[in-house]
């Protein structure tokens, strides 16, 4: 098929962002860590990376390569999703205290793990 992305420059533009946000934002959707708002305006935790399939023997994809996107546990659309969360990069630490956070429903008071 062809040669993988390589993951390091997958990611760049997020660790670029992490330092100061880049004026221009890219149309399309860069790996990364970041945050969204819930619909009850908690944030919560989102990550886009790649989904690659590589062939141990030759080192090329065994199918073509697709951005899995996840927020707040549950796969989204990354093209969909994108243009808020390339607003809100933010750290690996922060990426996992939001995803360790426990959530309470202000109709229940119970808390959703």
């Amino acid at each position: 098929m062809r040669k993988p992305s390589d993951r390091v420059a997958a990611w760049e533009w997020w660790r670029q962002a992490l330092d100061a946000m880049p004026a221009d934002v890219p149309a399309d959707p860069q790996c990364g860590l970041y945050k969204t708002r819930r619909s009850d305006r908690t944030w919560a935790a989102a990550s886009i990376d790649l989904d690659q399939h590589i062939d141990f023997e030759t080192g090329e994809l065994t199918e073509p390569e697709q951005l899995l996107c996840f927020v707040d546990g549950r796969a989204r659309d990354a093209d969909e999703a994108w243009l808020f969360l390339a607003k809100h990069p933010i750290s690996e630490a922060e990426h996992e205290r939001l995803r360790r956070q426990p959530r309470v429903t202000d109709l229940s008071k119970e808390v959703v793990v």
